[in-house]
């Protein structure tokens, strides 16, 4: 896969988000290989890792995530305020 397939799907990835949340927000490129994600006043930037983690930087606070879900987790709570996470998880049962 090429650079600019990563992007597009990338880029479409983070759309997809935004329009499942149903938040009014833009997702550009950022000139740096990354996205500028806006909604009001809020301004994301989400960038790949050499690492293949991910960065997502929201005013002074930039924090990193080894997975997609991280990612979309961190963004939906910085863009939404009423957001709250729900963690679940799946164990054998007993019976």
């Amino acid at each position: 896969m090429v650079e600019g397939q990563k992007d597009d799907e990338a880029h479409r990835l983070l759309t997809g988000a935004l329009q499942v949340w149903r938040l009014e927000a833009s997702v550009s490129d950022d000139g740096n290989g990354g996205f500028l994600v806006a909604m009001g006043e809020i301004t994301a930037t989400v960038q790949r890792c050499d690492d293949g983690a991910w960065r997502l930087t929201v005013g002074a606070r930039e924090t990193r995530h080894a997975g997609v879900p991280g990612l979309l987790r961190g963004l939906h709570a910085a863009l939404d305020p009423e957001y709250r996470p729900i963690r679940f998880r799946i164990a054998p049962g007993t019976g």
